[in-house]
């Protein structure tokens, strides 16, 4: 087995969650992404691999960017519809 590091993979699974989520555009690929990069990050300053750390890290950090990619896109699309008081479906 070769010697990578670990952040490497990490940084590796970031870049095929973004091309997911490119393919995909539902969001939650990129909260993905976001996880594994605070996951690389972390590996990097602590040069070490913890499993438990790095998972949960993981869940709770893209659970934080799919919660907060959710809210600030729905707020920008429901801002810019407007209610129309007429009927456009004439019979």
């Amino acid at each position: 087995m070769s010697n990578i590091d670990p952040h490497f993979v990490s940084l590796g699974l970031a870049v095929l969650m973004v091309v997911i989520e490119v393919m995909t555009t539902t969001l939650i690929f990129l909260g993905i992404a976001g996880g594994f990069i605070v996951v690389a990050i972390v590996q990097l300053l602590t040069s070490e691999v913890n499993y438990s750390r790095d998972i949960l890290i993981l869940a709770i950090i893209s659970g934080l960017f799919i919660f907060f990619l959710r809210v600030t896109m729905r707020k920008g699309k429901t801002s810019s519809l407007k209610k129309s008081s007429q009927d456009i479906n004439k019979y």
